[in-house]
């Protein structure tokens, strides 16, 4: 069975839609993150994975996040197929709960599935050696995989209310050896929550925006993120201008509206080409 939000969450990254008048157009918005480096066998990561190559099969205009995930794409798309670029957006989130976390540690999350294009191995070496020479270091894994028994690790699982989690840690680590441009990140900038980012793929588009609550890293590297984990030692109460700066980010930028006003402007270019 699918939960909930996955469900929301493919519908949201696969959507069709035909150019008014004019059926021979069809414009396929793919938002498909779940199928990267596929290498599963769960019925929904194979749903998305068959889907998303019928998408681009059939889509004379592929619109992506940002020109950066273009090459994570390019062998799906047809040669005779346009790309346009759509900025992506998504809800603010609203946490239901606050998490019993003790204020003496600093906590570090990540969050998704423990799979290597995540850089699951990486954040889970990198917080070895900082947990080393930090002993107040605490990282919260929240999401399905294998289970992780280690000093400062608190394994909590699969979640249905991530932003619960989100909220309360001090750091949102995001190590993918390879990016779309994911949901989850934006939907913790709407919290504020500072975040480490490997700035590869769509991600790039996080490397230059100079806010102070975000420390970019150029890849999934165990070595980077071990000294981004060592640099980046504030609790979230001291740390209100990294927060207020990522709210604002995404309030101006990335929220669902912002999203929906881009939309509406592709939408009018694309039929006035025709």
């Amino acid at each position: 069975m699918v939960s909930r939000r996955r469900e929301a969450a493919c519908l949201s990254r696969l959507s069709w839609a035909r150019a008014e008048g004019d059926p021979s157009i069809a414009l396929s918005s793919i938002f498909a993150g779940r199928s990267e480096g596929f290498n599963g066998h769960s019925p929904d990561v194979e749903w998305t994975r068959v889907a998303q190559e019928a998408a681009f099969r059939r889509a004379d205009v592929c619109v992506l996040p940002n020109e950066y995930v273009r090459v994570v794409y390019e062998s799906l798309r047809r040669a005779d197929s346009r790309v346009g670029y759509l900025l992506s957006g998504s809800r603010t989130m609203l946490p239901r709960g606050v998490p019993p976390l003790d204020p003496q540690y600093i906590y570090y999350l990540d969050l998704g599935r423990r799979a290597a294009i995540k850089g699951f191995d990486v954040v889970i070496e990198a917080f070895r050696r900082a947990h080393a020479v930090d002993s107040s270091m605490r990282l919260l894994l929240v999401g399905g995989g294998e289970r992780v028994d280690e000093p400062g690790i608190l394994d909590i699982g699969r979640s249905e209310e991530p932003a619960d989690s989100l909220s309360a840690c001090d750091y949102l680590i995001s190590a993918n050896r390879q990016s779309y441009f994911h949901l989850s990140v934006m939907e913790s900038l709407s919290l504020g929550t500072p975040m480490i980012i490997a700035c590869t793929g769509g991600h790039r588009f996080f490397s230059g925006l100079g806010s102070p609550g975000i420390s970019p890293i150029p890849s999934a590297d165990t070595a980077a993120l071990f000294g981004a984990l060592l640099e980046n030692r504030k609790k979230r109460a001291g740390n209100a201008v990294g927060v207020a700066a990522n709210k604002l980010l995404h309030e101006e930028v990335l929220a669902n509206y912002r999203y929906r006003e881009r939309l509406d402007q592709v939408l009018a270019r694309l039929a006035g080409e025709r």
